[in-house]
């Protein structure tokens, strides 16, 4: 009859990655309109966010040693991103700018300036949940200062009757006597 309710039910799967919204609406035997009825855009959102990490410096002397200053840009590929999820552990303390954002990715640098060892590793959650694959924690030295020599037991410009035993030292924060080396230059001719 007239007081009979008819309920209608339609399932709609959202299985793919993207943004969306829908609207229903219908019309009844009589011709009567409803109300359009809308969603809120929502998002399926099942992909990682991609970590890559870039240098503008990356000329080691050995291994991971610096003599100069060292910018890392971490780059996030994310659709659905926050920077407030962004973690970065750092140390020693670094100086970390601000983010760019074209598009879905999102940049921030990270300069390292001081004479330091330094250590940092990354970690991202989006909004939906899905954290960046494992970060290999990054470690490297920045060294900006050249080892100094100091030569003793001889004096400038002196004569010397017996034997002369002078003494170098070497000294430097990051000294390797595998790979470092003494050079002396001795007259080719006496006197």
């Amino acid at each position: 009859g007239l007081g009979d309710v008819y309920k209608r039910q339609a399932y709609i799967t959202f299985a793919e990655d993207g943004d969306y919204s829908f609207e229903v609406e219908c019309t009844d035997l009589a011709g009567n309109d409803s109300e359009i009825a809308k969603t809120d855009t929502f998002t399926i959102d099942k992909t990682k966010p991609v970590v890559e990490v870039s240098y503008d410096n990356n000329q080691a002397w050995k291994e991971n040693y610096y003599n100069q200053a060292r910018t890392a840009t971490i780059s996030i590929t994310e659709h659905n991103f926050d920077e407030k999820d962004f973690q970065a552990s750092i140390t020693p303390q670094a100086s970390v700018g601000g983010w760019t954002h074209n598009g879905d990715v999102h940049k921030v640098t990270i300069h390292f300036s001081q004479d330091e060892h330094y250590t940092y590793s990354v970690n991202y959650t989006d909004l939906a949940g899905n954290t960046i694959d494992t970060f290999t924690p990054e470690e490297f030295y920045i060294d900006s200062n050249a080892p100094t020599i100091e030569i003793n037991g001889v004096a400038d410009h002196s004569a010397n009757a017996g034997d002369v035993n002078p003494t170098v030292t070497v000294a430097d924060n990051n000294y390797d006597v595998a790979v470092s080396y003494t050079h002396l230059t001795l007259p080719t001719t006496p006197y």
